[in-house]
């Protein structure tokens, strides 16, 4: 998150021109510098690594089945890599570059709905992992439901402020980005979806069923690059966009499936539908709203708006009650 938040504020500052574009390079892998030096002083805080090879460890552990494991999960890693990146470089090929940059930009915006996913993953993952190991099914269920609810939660509202204002929003850039508005709008529903399905991922790619997560991201990068190769011609960025959606969406009814069949679990209940309803509710609310003049007052008023009945409705359908106890009127009761 830290990353993502440095990374934000150095485009902005290039955007700006307030550096060159020599100084925008030094201070982007700059970044990634200081997120290197803070993991080795996180791992050589708890361990001390060394180069030396523990031969008879290596032979316990069984290193050609580990060897495999970490071929298959190398290739789904590409895989995922490659399903960020074919989008650009599809429309790259079929359409103008000028199109490359709006629809970049114009897809970058609903990464910002799965922010809290990449948070929830790095600390539930660990103890799913564990929870495997000791046979704790309970803990994965409170853990895959919990996931489901919050992240749903959290990225409901996060999609919700990014779709009411993405109209007002790309009038801030130059002209043509806003054919970039529909793009946002698709994606952040690939997105939205990912984060409602919880941490089925984490509970696949951690079971000995892992291979079939491995190979669910190896074939959806081949499914989504001749989505791409068919949607681009007809549809242009539009059709990239779908794409890509789509391909979010297969993912995760596959994930969501086989975590359900081989493992009977399921994160959704009637706090989900909840979720949906008030969020569905309050879309409609922003769309509704005239837009100001005044692009800064149009963004506040909306926002307030949807966020004050968002955040109102879930408060009293008890969406979230352990979270009551943490409100100042609810500790006096």
């Amino acid at each position: 998150m830290v990353v993502r938040i440095l990374t934000i504020v150095v485009v902005s500052v290039y955007f700006l021109q307030w550096i060159n574009l020599d100084q925008f390079i030094a201070l982007f892998v700059g970044i990634y510098a200081l997120q290197f030096i803070g993991l080795l002083i996180y791992i050589f805080s708890f361990d001390k690594p060394g180069l030396t090879i523990d031969w008879k460890i290596l032979k316990e552990k069984k290193i050609f089945d580990m060897m495999k494991f970490g071929m298959l999960l190398w290739f789904a890693s590409v895989a995922s890599i490659g399903l960020k990146y074919f989008d650009s470089i599809m429309i790259g090929k079929y359409m103008p570059l000028s199109f490359v940059g709006i629809y970049t930009i114009a897809a970058f915006i609903p990464t910002v709905i799965e922010t809290p996913l990449n948070a929830f993953d790095k600390i539930a993952a660990a103890k799913i992992s564990f929870a495997w190991a000791d046979g704790d099914h309970k803990q994965i269920r409170e853990i895959y439901h919990k996931s489901s609810l919050y992240m749903f939660l959290l990225g409901g509202f996060l999609f919700l402020n990014i779709n009411i204002n993405i109209h007002t929003l790309l009038q801030f850039l130059p002209s043509g980005y806003e054919q970039g508005e529909w793009v946002v709008l698709i994606i952040s529903i690939g997105t939205l979806f990912n984060m409602a399905t919880g941490l089925n991922a984490s509970i696949l790619f951690n079971s000995d069923k892992y291979r079939y997560g491995a190979v669910f991201l190896i074939s959806l990068a081949v499914l989504v690059l001749i989505l791409q190769m068919v949607l681009i011609p007809l549809k242009g960025i539009i059709g990239a966009a779908i794409a890509t959606s789509a391909a979010s969406l297969i993912y995760n009814t596959m994930l969501f499936v086989s975590v359900w069949k081989f493992f009977k679990l399921q994160p959704f209940d009637q706090k989900n539908v909840k979720v949906l309803v008030v969020l569905l509710l309050c879309l409609a609310i922003g769309y509704s709203i005239p837009h100001l003049g005044n692009k800064i007052l149009d963004i506040a008023l909306r926002s307030s708006v949807t966020s004050l009945i968002f955040f109102m409705a879930i408060y009293f359908m008890n969406v979230v009650p352990e979270f009551h106890r943490h409100l100042p009127w609810e500790k006096k009761n």
